[in-house]
Formats: structure tokens, C-alpha cells, sequence
């Protein structure tokens, strides 16, 4: 399963394998909120690779 996640300010989107997308509004302003979790219900998962890029702010000048 190939997951690609987008997380922008208060808005989660997740891509599973190309075909379909999960979107979820957050509040960052919780502390539980502050960080990315992976975790699997019923077994268990491995990750085999992990990128991540930081967004610049479009307001930036």
C-alpha cells in the first residue's frame, strides 16, 4: 500500500495507492495534534520508506 499525506496547516489529506483520498480538517492549536502517528489496527506494518518535505508559507514575501 503506497500512501502519499499532505498536511497543511488544519487540513490532513491522505492518497491510498492513487485510487482513492481521505481528507480530514484538524485543530492545531490541541496538544495532541502537534506530530504524525502511524500506526495499524489488527497486525502489524512495516514502513519501508519515509519522505518528507517542509511546506514554505504563501505568505512569505
Amino acid at each position: 500500500m503506497r500512501l502519499r499525506v499532505f498536511i497543511d496547516c488544519s487540513v490532513v489529506e491522505v492518497f491510498v495507492d492513487d485510487r482513492a483520498v481521505l481528507s480530514a480538517r484538524v485543530y492545531p492549536e490541541r496538544p495532541e495534534a502537534m506530530g504524525v502517528e502511524l500506526f495499524a489496527e489488527g497486525g502489524a506494518v512495516r514502513v519501508e520508506a519515509l519522505e518528507a518535505w517542509p511546506m514554505d508559507d504563501i505568505w512569505a514575501v
